[in-house]
């Protein structure tokens, strides 16, 4: 038993397959000069994304420590920004927070300060 093709040069099929066989091996270029790209930069993250990273270890830290919920440790920080009008980073905010439970955050302190001298 043999497969035949049965497509002939100058064909609407012929021209199709030809076409599509391009556009696919451009769209294969194109995502490896992506991979390439993305992975060999020295691009830092946003200063945005590092502040993140801060206070999700603070949260983190208060949590394991106190067994309160992370809803309940968010909340309690937006009221005390609230009621301090907003003056303060909730770094910050969570820094004195996880301090007056008595957790270690000096390490985070650092990180926090240079988050803000980048800003």
């Amino acid at each position: 038993m043999t497969l035949e093709l049965n497509i002939k040069p100058k064909t609407y099929d012929f021209y199709l397959m030809i076409l599509t066989s391009a556009v696919l091996a451009l769209i294969g270029l194109v995502c490896l000069y992506g991979i390439g790209y993305y992975t060999y930069t020295n691009e830092t993250a946003p200063q945005w994304t590092q502040k993140k990273e801060v206070f999700e270890q603070i949260i983190e830290r208060i949590m394991i420590n106190t067994g309160l919920e992370k809803q309940k440790i968010i909340a309690e920080i937006n009221k005390i920004r609230s009621e301090k009008g907003g003056l303060f980073s909730i770094e910050v905010l969570g820094i004195l927070m996880a301090r007056e439970y008595g957790i270690q955050v000096d390490d985070l302190i650092g990180k926090s300060y240079r988050g803000l001298l980048k800003g």
